[in-house]
């Protein structure tokens, strides 16, 4: 899955200087077999985690069986793409280290209302409604940490940085830095988001909808490929993972505990015996198994989302999504 620069009149040369023009919007461009549960929007990759259904937009549910007040944090894992059909061989004369957005975890509806005045009241949309004015929504809706540039190698094979966080001003650091795993590859890594089921200064034990998604609106013209997304808990393990096209892997489900089930002990629960046996048994001592119960298939649940003018349409009301530009 690519999110993707608009290019507009692109006169490329082999052998002489060509100007090259590039829009200012962000377009994702969706591969065949899209699970329907991930979303693209303009600039952004976003999944559906959880959501309860609106059969009035036509939503139904999505629910993968996992606790999702045990999601402390989003790895997005991306690729620059060197296979660009309009770039073609010459994708790194023209990368430049140009990208970076926002890692978001987004969660809204049920107790998480948009307007203080009546929590009854649903989240409004069009160009006549109202901001959402809670704190509680304002909080969980949309909640981002940023991130930007990369250390790369350049054309004349020299390692260069666009990441602030490497440089020794710590003043212009942001929440995400993006870890280089070799051949244009990157690992964007966002932990210790604020989760409303863990929340101290409010009471959430209902949801509408919980979505994660990764926003890009850096200024570079070569393509970004996203390869795969995982939900993490505070330990850093993995709870569930969707691949490039959104399609679900569970690990953990709700009610799995990772402490071992018995205690080991030191001592033998049998006398030891010096004397041997003649008599074999053909009967295996422990039953195979067919599969491993830790890791289900979860089912692919689906959500729609309509993006206008920065607008992005939810189960449960309407998010204006932010771009900033470097």
């Amino acid at each position: 899955m690519k999110l993707r620069r608009l290019i507009a009149g692109v006169a490329a040369s082999a052998v002489a200087a060509s100007a090259l023009a590039v829009s200012a919007s962000a377009v994702l461009v969706v591969p065949e077999g899209t699970d329907a549960g991930c979303i693209p929007g303009s600039g952004m990759w976003l999944v559906q985690v959880y959501n309860a259904g609106n059969a009035e937009e036509g939503k139904p549910a999505t629910d993968y069986n996992i606790d999702l007040s045990a999601i402390d944090g989003i790895k997005f894992t991306v690729e620059v793409d060197k296979d660009d059909e309009m770039l073609g061989d010459m994708w790194l004369e023209f990368f430049e280290g140009g990208i970076g957005g926002g890692i978001v975890m987004s969660v809204n509806g049920g107790d998480i209302y948009p307007y203080e005045a009546d929590p009854t009241k649903p989240m409004e949309s069009g160009d006549a409604a109202a901001p959402a004015d809670s704190e509680i929504w304002n909080t969980y809706n949309w909640a981002t940490q940023a991130w930007w540039g990369c250390s790369y190698v350049n054309a004349a094979g020299e390692t260069v940085s666009t990441n602030p966080n490497d440089d020794e001003d710590d003043t212009n650091d942001n929440p995400v830095s993006a870890k280089d795993l070799g051949d244009y590859k990157y690992e964007l890594t966002a932990t210790g988001f604020d989760n409303p089921f863990n929340s101290t200064t409010y009471e959430v034990n209902e949801v509408g909808c919980f979505q994660v998604a990764l926003q890009e609106w850096g200024s570079d013209l070569v393509p970004l490929n996203v390869l795969g997304c995982e939900l993490l808990d505070a330990n850093g393990e993995v709870i569930m993972e969707f691949d490039a096209l959104g399609n679900p892997t569970v690990y953990k489900t709700a009610g799995t505990t990772d402490e071992p089930a018995d205690e080991p002990t030191d001592e033998p629960t049998d006398e030891p015996t010096d004397e041997p046996t003649d008599e074999p048994t053909d009967e295996p001592t422990d039953a195979p198994t067919t599969g491993d119960s830790s890791k289900p298939n979860a089912g692919t649940g689906v959500e729609g989302i309509a993006l206008v003018a920065g607008i992005a349409v939810l189960a449960t009301g309407a998010i204006v999504v932010a771009k900033k530009r470097s």
